[in-house]
């Protein structure tokens, strides 16, 4: 048999210093359809530039620092937010006389900036005059710096600000400039301008010619020294400081679950993707210990009374209890304990935490169990309801769909689907669009492109048809409506509706005065996309809606379908890849993972598996469970059948039956590599089984950030086995053996002789031959009867 070699792989880049990046590097609440994803979720202002970069940079970029970045001041941390981290997808573009872009990020609650400074890199038009054109900075509407656009080294941008850049040029008119911002225009929101004041000529020139431009490249980055602030341990901080807003990097949260038990490791679970799903975009991942605080920084604790760490000072145990409390290795961190005098009552306090509607202030809670309504299919709060129209300000918000200027930057919508959707028999959607455009003439020739993960699907020109109709009735000719219809075969998982507005400048005499920018453009939030109707149906194993969305555990949001089985023997590295896996689905979903269920490998019997989906978490060899199971892999990693008949379907059924000698990918793979597996459970039918096995417990938790959060990588995990290479994943099998969901009766039969045209053809001639008998019979008792009739 062929062993696949796992290659150890760093798990991305650190930030210059490691406190920086400790609990709390956290994340917003993902805007989502329905409610909130427990406590502290809400509105996150940096959701705007975050959300919808999952798909194009991932989740869980990480800022690092280069050697160029300087040495942070004496006694603060130091990292770095590259432009690309902000949500700009591409280089900032700066066009005519004043063209402008801005950036939001803010500053984490408990820190304060010491020192701050833009490493800006970018190109210019060499056009330009040199000593009337310069980049204009604004921090929160007040100058902060400027750079001359000289060849030579800029001056000092302003005495008031105290800012100083210096510029070298490179090749190809490429530039660099470090620039000190002033710390006391920060705020817990950050509003960053980025203006060009440009000049071509020193005569009558025209504000949008081409040569007025210049570039900002995504990898310029903000350099920020901060300190520490001490927080006071009240829990109406929650979800800050293990969460904020404000930080759009990636979150990493350790945890202490002493004595680890089933439940314990269900109550942290729970916490993980809690956290996950306020992370959002930015991704999460989380470590565990069972005995030692964490060094420094904030963290969490899941302990019973008999177990808690000296020094957290708690009162006396009533019931679940929840507290903040300051870490004794470092003034500067919190821990957030959450405990209990039973280990039902330690899950009982996370899953009330978690799910919120207590109100919670001071440094101890103790938390009522409350009844929730159970959970139904896919109404996860990230996904789109698939019963009803779901208007596009419910996906985004409602300040973002509108804006300004001759060729402004795309509106954009992301959102999650289920990954299930069916497209038999159903070829599109219909997206009913409502848009309002600058009342402009026809001269404009303006022209609004909906695209559909970035491929144009429609182009609609801004003066309609029944524009002179609008304009006897006296309705507003710049609002028009359209019913476009969305492929559903291109929607993925995670899609993305971009609407771009173009105006062709109207041609102006030189000397004749600057150009009004008076071009206004807007999507109506309460556009509709309506996927009711579409059916739920899925041919399984697919590993790619695994990695991609969880599916098919986040069918129900709080995974209250799921039951995690780990390793008898499982570790402290085990049970961080369960967690980080778990924010992941709570990134997915929305919701944090309330109805988990964890068992021990030899716990995990038929009986408490019935009904239930799998995921399978395996280290060093293999156990008992797996072993059992060990043929549905094998029938994982087995080519599909072949259903063409033609000469290369026989060839390539031929070269399997040669070069396999009898091998199949299942075998490969449990050969001792690291790999993820799917098949349907053995337990029940129409269940799914996930396995994710490595070699040892640090493989395995690479393993899993290496699909879970790196989205290129991510990506390439599909059909049923894939074997993690270190770096990338190679695919063994795309077999599909097995479908989830339902069409309708009608619709299964239609489908299952549209699949088996032999038995439809079948069918169709004892349908024929039916028929012809009953007519055959009918007509020979009608002669019958007309016989004995001539006879009488």
């Amino acid at each position: 048999m062929l062993a696949l070699l796992a290659l150890a792989a760093a798990a991305g880049a650190q930030p210059l210093a490691a406190d920086a990046l400790q609990p709390g590097a956290g994340p917003g609440v993902a805007q989502g359809v329905g409610q909130n994803a427990g406590q502290g979720a809400g509105s996150d202002a940096g959701q705007s530039a975050g959300q919808g970069i999952e798909q194009d940079i991932g989740p869980g970029i990480e800022p690092t620092a280069a050697a160029d970045a300087g040495q942070p001041m004496a006694g603060t941390e130091q990292y770095v937010l590259p432009f690309s981290l902000l949500g700009e997808r591409r280089n900032l573009e700066l066009r005519g006389v004043d063209g402008h872009r801005e950036l939001v990020f803010g500053v984490r609650a408990d820190q304060r900036v010491a020192r701050a400074r833009i490493d800006l890199r970018y190109s210019r038009s060499q056009a330009l005059l040199q000593k009337l054109s310069h980049l204009k900075i604004m921090l929160n509407g007040e100058l902060a710096a400027t750079v001359p656009l000289e060849t030579a080294s800029p001056e000092t941008a302003s005495p008031e600000t105290a800012a100083s850049a210096t510029a070298a040029p490179g090749p190809q008119d490429e530039a660099h400039a470090w620039l000190d911002l002033p710390v006391r225009f920060f705020r817990p929101d950050n509003l960053l301008s980025l203006q060009l004041i440009g000049h071509y000529t020193l005569q009558c020139e025209n504000p949008v010619h081409p040569d007025l431009w210049a570039d900002i490249d995504q990898s310029s980055r903000l350099v920020l020294d901060v300190e520490p602030l001490v927080l006071p341990d009240d829990l109406s901080l929650l979800p800050a400081p293990f969460f904020d807003r404000h930080d759009p990097r990636r979150l990493h949260l350790p945890f202490l679950v002493a004595g680890a038990s089933d439940a314990r490791i269900e109550a942290a679970g729970m916490i993980a993707s809690w956290m996950g799903a306020l992370a959002s975009y930015r991704g999460a991942d989380f470590s565990v210990g069972t005995r030692d605080l964490p060094a420094h920084g904030h963290g969490v604790v899941v302990a019973g009374a008999a177990d808690l760490p000296p020094g957290l000072d708690l009162p006396a145990l009533e019931g679940p209890t929840v507290a903040l409390r300051t870490n004794p290795n470092d003034p500067a961190g919190k821990l957030l304990v959450v405990t209990g005098r039973t280990d039902q009552e330690i899950r009982t306090a996370a899953r009330m935490l978690v799910l919120g509607g207590q109100v919670l202030a001071g440094p101890t809670a103790l938390l009522k169990n409350l009844e929730t309504r159970p959970r139904k299919p896919y109404d996860a709060p990230n996904w789109i309801p698939t019963d009803r129209p779901v208007a596009l300000g419910e996906l985004g918000a409602v300040g973002g769909f509108t804006r300004s200027g001759r060729v402004p930057e795309p509106i954009t919508v992301d959102f999650r689907l289920p990954p299930d959707l069916s497209d038999w028999q159903t070829r599109d959607v219909p997206l009913s669009l409502r848009y309002r455009h600058s009342a402009q003439s026809p001269a404009d020739e303006g022209r609004l492109d909906v695209l559909l993960n970035r491929a144009t699907i429609r182009q609609e020109l801004l003066e309609g048809r029944d524009e002179r109709l609008r304009r006897w009735t006296g309705d507003d000719p710049s609002v028009q409506q359209d019913t476009v219809r969305i492929p559903l075969g291109s929607l993925s998982a995670l899609s993305s509706l971009q609407f771009q507005f173009r105006y062709k400048m109207p041609e102006r005499p030189e000397c004749s005065g600057g150009q009004v920018d008076n071009w206004r453009s807007g999507i109506d939030p309460e556009s509709t996309l309506d996927l009711s109707g579409v059916a739920h149906h899925k041919a399984m194993p697919d590993l790619a809606a695994f990695s991609t969305v969880g599916f098919p555990f986040t069918r129900m949001a709080d995974l209250s379908e799921t039951v995690a089985v780990l390793p008898d023997q499982a570790g402290d590295e085990e049970y961080g890849a369960l967690l980080t896996w778990l924010g992941a689905a709570g990134r997915s979903t929305g919701l944090p993972a309330s109805g988990i269920r964890v068992l021990r490998a030899a716990e995990a019997k038929a009986p408490a598996l019935a009904g239930k989906d799998v995921l399978l978490v395996e280290s060093g060899p293999p156990s008992a469970l797996l072993r059992q199971w060990a043929g549905h892999v094998s029938a994982a990693g087995a080519p599909a059948a072949e259903t063409e008949w033609s000469v290369g379907a026989l060839i390539r059924q031929a070269y399997r039956w040669v070069a396999g000698a009898g091998e199949t990918a299942g075998g490969r793979a449990r050969a001792g590599s690291d790999w993820l597996a799917g098949f349907e459970s053995p337990v029940t039918a129409g269940r799914s089984v996930v396995v994710l096995a490595a070699g040892d417990g640090a493989r395995l938790a690479q393993l899993v950030e290496a699909f879970a959060l790196d989205p290129v990588q991510g990506g390439q995990v599909q059909g049923g086995l894939a074997a993690w290479q270190g770096d990338r994943f190679q695919v063994l099998s795309r077999a599909s053996s097995y479908y989830v969901g339902s069409l309708g009766a009608v619709r299964t039969v239609a489908w299952f002789l549209s699949r088996h045209p032999l038995l439809m053809l079948l069918a169709l001639l004892l349908g024929v031959a039916l028929a012809a008998a009953v007519f055959y019979l009918h007509l020979r008792t009608r002669a019958r009867r007309r016989l004995q009739m001539d006879s009488e």
